[in-house]
């Protein structure tokens, strides 16, 4: 069974995201402590982590960055309505976020999305929950 941690500071999302996930038949796991994340990678083999962009404390960037440092094998999905409506102030801005979506193991859904959207990005990601 395929492995998903979901990160997001909003409980309704993570509680959709489970919800609609299992039911495909992935195992899901959610957190919205952004501190926990690589605690939780370095005991579960997770095949995709859903990222909330922006968050408290930590953003959904900057833990894809320790997370592709340990070169874990996993796959990223970054849920965000932000990145979609802002304005570009800074080319290095705009760069940085087309180098973290060029590596081939990454990927954007913006909000607001359906939960088919949701499953079909999950599955052209990392396939089907059983394999």
């Amino acid at each position: 069974m395929k492995k998903i941690l979901a990160v997001d500071d909003d409980a309704t999302i993570l509680r959709g995201l489970k919800i609609i996930l299992e039911q495909k038949g992935y195992d899901v796991t959610v957190t919205s402590k952004p501190d926990e994340v690589v605690e939780l990678t370095e005991k579960i083999n997770f095949d995709l982590v859903i990222l909330d962009v922006r968050m408290p404390v930590k953003s959904g960037v900057e833990i894809f960055d320790e997370l592709k440092k340990k070169n874990l094998g996993m796959r990223f999905l970054f849920i965000t309505a932000y990145l979609k409506s802002f304005s570009v102030n800074s080319s290095k801005m705009l760069e940085r976020w087309q180098q973290t979506l060029a590596d081939g193991e990454s990927d954007v859904l913006y909000k607001p999305f359906t939960l088919d959207d949701l499953y079909l990005k999950v599955q052209g990601m990392i396939g089907p929950a059983r394999s």
